[in-house]
C-alpha cells in the first residue's frame, strides 16, 4: 500500500532497528551473518542489490527449475495420506529442502546440512533478539558457538566451490 511505501523508502524519518549483531553484541566475525540488503545504506546497499540482482533474475531462477522440483519430490516422500502434519514446521522443511539445493546445488555433499544449520542459527537468533527474554547470556553463547559453526561451514563450502568451479554445476 502506499503506507508502506513511505514508511520503507523513508529511511530518515522512520529510522532502522539496532542489528542483531548489535544488540547482542556479537564478535566480529558474526556480524556478516546478521547482515541483509534490507539493513544497508546508500552505495554498501547498491551494490549488495546489483549483485542480487544478477543472480535472482528470471534466467538464472528458470535455470534452478530442476533444483525446485527435485526439493518438492524429497519432500513430499515424507507425507503419507491421512498423517496430520504441523504446517509450520514442514513448511520449514520444505523451504529448507528447495532453498539448500538452490544456494549451495546438488552436488556438494553436506548441501542439505549447512541449510539445517543456517535455519537452526537464525531461530536461536530470533529468540536470543527476544525483547521478552529475561536472560540473554545463555542464548547469547550458544549463538556465538553456532554462528561460529555456521561461518566455518560457509567459508569451506566457499572453498569447495572455488575448488570445484571448472566441474561444479550448482
Amino acid at each position: 500500500s502506499q503506507y508502506n511505501r513511505v514508511v520503507l523508502s523513508d529511511i530518515e524519518a522512520y529510522g532502522m532497528p539496532i542489528s542483531a549483531a548489535q544488540y547482542l553484541s556479537l564478535p566480529r566475525h558474526l556480524v556478516n551473518l546478521n547482515c541483509g540488503v534490507h539493513s544497508m545504506r546508500g552505495k554498501q546497499h547498491d551494490l549488495h542489490q546489483h549483485l542480487l540482482l544478477r543472480v535472482l533474475n528470471e534466467k538464472s531462477i528458470l535455470d534452478q527449475e530442476v533444483s525446485v522440483q527435485d526439493g518438492i519430490r524429497s519432500f513430499l516422500k515424507g507425507w503419507r495420506p491421512g498423517n496430520t502434519i504441523s504446517l509450520l514446521s514442514e513448511m520449514r522443511r520444505l523451504a529448507l529442502q528447495v532453498s539448500s539445493r538452490m544456494l549451495f546445488g546438488d552436488r556438494f555433499a553436506d548441501s542439505e546440512q549447512l541449510g539445517l544449520l543456517i535455519q537452526s542459527y537464525f531461530h536461536l537468533r530470533r529468540e536470543a533478539s527476544s525483547p521478552f527474554l529475561a536472560s540473554r547470556l545463555a542464548f547469547r553463547e550458544e549463538l556465538i558457538e553456532l554462528g561460529t559453526t555456521l561461518d566455518a561451514t560457509l567459508r569451506a563450502h566457499i572453498q569447495w566451490c572455488r575448488d570445484n568451479a571448472t566441474t561444479a554445476t550448482g
